[in-house]
């Protein structure tokens, strides 16, 4: 047992080192990222792939770096139906989104490379993810879903807009 929480907080320890070597929070300081999503079809069948395309600006007139991760844990997702309503989280949705506490997951659903990556003044960096992976989509409707993470030089998140897919029989 004394092992196994170890590992938990090495594995947070390592977390925490990553992100402040990719950050430089100033207390009060604006924002120097944007977020836009896109879905790349706004009508899909469903059980098919629910593919989203995230873009992370760089809107600063200086580089930095933001976090990266494997398993794309730094991007954090919200789905809901057309009545508003949270959808069922995957287990891997449930670990990538932020919920719970984290002595309750395995060591693979907390294990990711980090990396920094660097992004000069008015780059970009898209990402992609099927909804899927997070979200339990088992019935037709209208979904809407936003993403954010936490911005590399403020404190707290920067959110995306909201997009809209339909999912078909």
């Amino acid at each position: 047992m004394k092992v196994l929480l170890g590992i938990y907080v090495a594995i947070a320890l390592n977390s925490s080192i990553a992100y402040a070597q990719c950050s430089n929070r100033a207390k009060g300081s604006a924002p120097v990222v944007t977020l836009e999503l896109n879905a790349v079809q706004s009508t899909v069948k469903l059980g098919s792939p629910i593919m989203v395309k995230l873009t992370v600006k760089n809107d600063s007139d200086h580089e930095f770096s933001i976090l990266r991760d494997a398993n794309d844990g730094e991007n954090r997702m919200e789905l809901q139906d057309n009545q508003g309503h949270l959808v069922k989280e995957t287990r891997h949705g449930y670990v990538r989104n932020g919920h719970g506490d984290v002595k309750q997951f395995t060591i693979n659903e907390l294990s990711s490379s980090l990396a920094c990556v660097p992004l000069k003044a008015g780059e970009s960096l898209t990402l992609q993810f099927d909804v899927r992976q997070r979200y339990v989509v088992d019935q037709p409707g209208e979904y809407t879903i936003w993403m954010e993470r936490e911005d590399p030089e403020s404190p707290g998140a920067v959110r995306s807009n909201k997009v809209t897919i339909n999912v078909t029989k």
